[in-house]
């Protein structure tokens, strides 16, 4: 998850690059009439990011509930065992 995270921070940094780049030649750009190409080429870097941030997520959401999951199972064997223990059940002290 971490290496993911770090490559997703990577492809933002690549992507917000691409818009600073863009805005620098925009002049050029219209100069030439490539602004349909040019918007093009951005909506495909936000796609490729958007996807790599659904794939972070996925992973971040998929950890973060096994964690859940397995505090909230620690939690109910220490109430099990708390009880029985209060009701004098167990075999040894």
């Amino acid at each position: 998850a971490g290496r993911r995270a770090r490559e997703q921070h990577r492809a933002l940094e690549s992507l917000s690059g691409r818009f600073v780049d863009r805005v620098g030649a925009l002049p050029v750009i219209l100069s030439f009439g490539a602004e349909a190409r040019i918007g093009a080429h951005l909506g495909a870097a936000a796609r490729d990011v958007a996807r790599r941030t659904m794939r972070v997520l996925g992973i971040a959401f998929v950890s973060s509930t096994a964690l859940e999951f397995f505090a909230a199972l620690c939690v109910a064997l220490v109430a099990v065992y708390c009880g029985f223990a209060l009701l004098g059940l167990l075999p040894f002290h």
